[in-house]
């Protein structure tokens, strides 16, 4: 393969590297692999088929190597462990879409991404930090210009160098400059100031007297929105890990010049584990991910080798802000992007992937896996002639062999370490043939007047109004389903902002929210009520927990999770009698629930629970007599113990495990948070908290308790 590609494509001389062929080391020559008790080869491509996930498909041939694969090892033939595999990723995207199609197949995995130091997010910010360094003279500002974080076009900053109007910018960083040299703004106020202030950019489009660049100031949004519209969440969570980093150094240090030092001292791997604090170790019952950049001089038993896996159809892309190439054996940059100079780029990108196609298809001792997707592996393959090399399976279909043989019994890790993990995606088609029901479908079922006043029906499940009385939301579903949805998307930690700052963060994505749920409700003031709201949620201390939900660092949204329904166990026999009365058909189905949030703190695991109930106008009407009442007019404490219940069977094996590690349950009735917030701490009013007894959480229990 590298024969073909090192020495019989063209390169220039600077990067020409001669590949000469070598023996392979006797020992490894047992090294051989089975699947079924049928030797394969040790080279196998994994292609594409159509428009068909090959993510979906990588996983999908990992979990069958795990449970109906063999490895002669050390003379012995054994069965295929978690720990013998490791995959290879090009970028941190790759990474993340493998790892999530693995936990959809319950394979644990171990994920080794780059520090977010090293990532482009930080890169940006340290070259605009380096904007605030006076002693720096503004050497990397024509680089953040261009970059992402501001986006200014390149035809229009070409204009202003031209031009020599880039002094105009200069001088708007000297003020934001002055002001955090006399502390009178935060170092995150003036990354903010630069980045995300349109008022600053409009206010040097009037200096400028340049149409085109009114235009530009006119549409800049701030970053942060321009991720989420894009939905990059993980560069969104790069930008905001690095500022919170950044903010804390700089804390430390106190000044700009210090605080480059320390960055640069970071970049150079100098000093990481004071700051980051993390040590990565591997498990032995996990597939381990990383880049291919972290595999260098590593051996593995199998790998599986996933390159660039974007929709890209070129090598080089449009962000990029500058070509690099090699021409008369001199190294030249192109900061114009000059159309006769795309291919010199090309070429150089080109030889830097082979180098790393190398690194990742020279790692595996028994097995290596590559997953034909990319341009680079197309190309990578293609220059390799691999149709004319014996001993490489071209088309290795996990399909074809699940249909010849069945997978075996998966050998079942019982973890007794407590983490909040999410369980798999519910698989609908799983489960076509049996009922599943919903903690509204058992709560209509034990209660027949269920949901059947008119104070209820005004409530949050039902039919909506746009009437919005002074200082109270609607009434309605739709306020429910908006509620639920931002919370969804929202990071809990702008809550640490001002109301101010929050608000500007936030308000495009609640914006988004009511629209899609409720086109008329879409006011400014409601927006303000329910920003206002949201705000008070998360900055509000739950004395339950002793902290806000803005402090919490481990969490889970929209949680779901199945608890099997066994007809043949005896104690939970009286229960599915009473369905057959109601005519429902409960054997061999599931009771399904999706939990509004699971997060841990202090050791424990907690439930929590929005509702949007309207108890009243005044924060007194949400009392913790009335929330009590509520509570069980609406069959909640039937809705917690089933999703206790389910936490239960996924996370606690025994009543001590349940002790030690569950905190309990909170239910927030949202619309108490609507107005003071300092009240609101003192009194808890809205806020209901309880532990279920362990011993209730039994389907049979959960029922004959709510029949009273």
């Amino acid at each position: 393969m590298f024969d073909n590609i090192y020495n019989k494509t063209l390169t220039s001389e600077i990067e020409h590297i001669e590949f000469t062929k070598a023996k392979t080391d006797p020992k490894n020559d047992e090294n051989k692999i089975f699947i079924n008790d049928q030797e394969i080869e040790v080279i196998n491509i994994i292609e594409t088929e159509g428009d068909s996930n090959i993510f979906q498909k990588t996983a999908l041939t990992i979990k069958y190597l795990l449970t109906n694969g063999k490895i002669y090892d050390h003379n012995t033939l054994r069965q295929i462990k978690e720990s013998d595999i490791k995959v290879l990723c090009r970028t941190s995207k790759e990474i993340n879409l493998i790892d999530k199609e693995l936990k959809n197949h319950n394979i644990k995995t171990n994920k080794i991404e780059e520090s977010f130091f090293k990532t482009k997010e930080f890169s940006e910010i340290f070259y605009l930090i380096k904007c605030l360094d006076r002693k720096q003279n503004f050497q990397t500002l024509n680089y953040i210009l261009t970059s992402k974080i501001i986006n200014l076009p390149w035809t229009l900053h070409l204009s202003l160098i031209e031009q020599n109007e880039i002094k105009h910018i200069e001088e708007a960083i000297s003020n934001i400059i002055y002001l955090l040299e006399n502390q009178e703004i935060t170092l995150i106020k003036a990354i903010d100031e630069i980045i995300s202030n349109k008022n600053l950019w409009l206010k040097l489009a009037k200096d400028l007297q340049n149409t085109t660049f009114t235009e530009f100031a006119q549409s800049k949004k701030s970053y942060k929105e321009t991720l989420i519209n894009e939905k990059k969440f993980e560069e969104l969570k790069n930008h905001e890990t690095s500022l919170d980093f950044i903010s804390k150094i700089y804390y430390e240090e106190k000044n700009i010049e210090s605080l480059i030092g320390t960055l640069e001292d970071l970049i150079l791997n100098q000093d990481i584990e004071q700051y980051e604090g993390k040590t990565t170790t591997q498990d032995c019952q996990s597939i381990e991910i990383l880049t291919i950049h972290k595999s260098k001089g590593l051996s593995f038993n199998i790998v599986f080798l996933i390159s660039d896996a974007q929709q890209n159809d070129s090598l080089v892309k449009k962000s990029d802000t500058f070509y690099k190439f090699y021409l008369n054996n001199k190294i030249e940059y192109d900061f114009l992007k000059l159309k006769e100079n795309q291919q010199f780029a090309k070429n150089k990108i080109f030889n830097e992937e082979k180098n790393i196609f190398y690194v990742g298809t020279t790692r595996s001792r028994f097995a290596l896996f590559i997953i034909n997707k990319g341009i680079i592996i197309n190309k990578m393959l293609e220059l390799a002639k691999i149709k004319t090399i014996d001993k490489i399976n071209l088309n290795f279909n996990v399909y074809n062999l699940i249909k010849a043989n069945p997978f075996n019994k998966l050998y079942i890790n019982d973890n007794k370490k407590i983490k909040l993990i999410s369980p798999p995606p519910i698989n609908k088609h799983l489960f076509r043939k049996e009922y599943t029901h919903s903690y509204t479908s058992l709560a209509s079922s034990y209660n027949p007047n269920y949901h059947t006043n008119q104070e209820t029906r005004d409530d949050e499940i039902y039919d909506n109004n746009a009437i919005c009385t002074e200082g109270v939301l609607p009434r309605g579903k739709d306020i429910g389903n908006i509620l639920h949805d931002i919370m969804k998307d929202i990071n809990f930690s702008d809550a640490k902002n001002n109301f101010n700052n929050f608000q500007k963060i936030n308000i495009t994505l609640i914006q988004q929210k009511i629209e899609h749920f409720n086109s008329k409700l879409n006011t400014t003031k409601i927006q303000e009520m329910l920003t206002t709201m949201i705000y008070n949620i998360l900055n509000t201390k739950i004395k339950f927990i002793d902290a806000r939900l803005c402090d919490i660092q481990k969490l889970q949204k929209e949680m779901e999770f199945l608890i099997k329904i066994n007809t043949k166990t005896y104690e939970r026999k009286s229960l599915f009698k009473v369905h057959n009365k109601l005519d429902l058909t409960l054997h061999g189905g599931y009771i399904k629930g999706i939990i509004d949030l699971i997060f841990k703190i202090n050791h424990k695991v907690y439930i929590l629970d929005y509702k949007t109930n309207y108890l009243g106008e005044n924060l007194e009407d949400y009392n913790l007599t009335n929330l009590t009442n509520k509570m069980q007019q609406e069959k909640y404490d039937l809705q917690y113990k089933i999703y206790t219940l389910g936490i239960k069977e996924i996370l606690f094996k025994n009543e001590e495990e349940y002790k030690k590690h569950f905190g309990g349950v909170i239910y927030l009735f949202t619309r108490a948070f609507q107005k003071n917030i300092k009240e609101q701490s003192k009194t808890q009013n809205g806020i209901y908290s309880t532990i279920p007894n362990f011993k209730e959480l039994d389907l049979e229990q959960i029922y004959l308790q709510s029949k009273y």
